[in-house]
C-alpha cells in the first residue's frame, strides 16, 4: 500500500473512532441527566416554588417529568452505550480485525 493510502486509511480510521467515542460518552450521559431534571422537578413540587397564572398546567407538567421513566440510549435494543462500552468494543474490533488480518 502506498503512502498516501495509508495515510487517508489512517485519517478514515481516527475520525471514525474519535466520533465513536464522543457518541458513547454522550449517550451515556443521557441517564444521569434525566435523573437530575427528574430530581429538580420533584423539589419544585416539594417547595411550591411556581408561582403563575398557569400553576396547575406547570404542576402537571413537573409531576409528568417527575414520574417519567429515564431513557437509555441503546443498540436496536440489544445493549445499552454505557462507557464501559467503549474498551469492550474497541477490544472486539481489535481482536476481530487481527483474525481477519492473519487469514491471508
Amino acid at each position: 500500500m502506498d503512502t498516501a493510502r495509508t495515510l487517508e486509511v489512517s485519517g478514515i480510521a481516527l475520525i471514525s473512532l474519535t466520533n465513536f467515542i464522543c457518541l458513547t460518552l454522550m449517550s451515556s450521559r443521557i441517564p444521569e441527566e434525566l435523573s437530575e431534571v427528574k430530581t429538580i422537578a420533584g423539589v419544585l413540587i416539594q417547595n411550591h416554588k411556581v408561582k403563575t397564572k398557569q400553576k396547575n398546567e406547570v404542576l402537571f407538567l413537573l409531576n409528568r417529568i417527575e414520574k417519567s421513566e429515564i431513557i437509555h440510549l441503546t443498540a436496536c435494543g440489544l445493549m445499552e452505550f454505557e462507557r464501559s462500552f467503549i474498551l469492550s468494543a474497541l477490544g472486539n474490533v481489535l481482536t476481530y480485525g487481527l483474525l481477519v488480518f492473519n487469514l491471508k
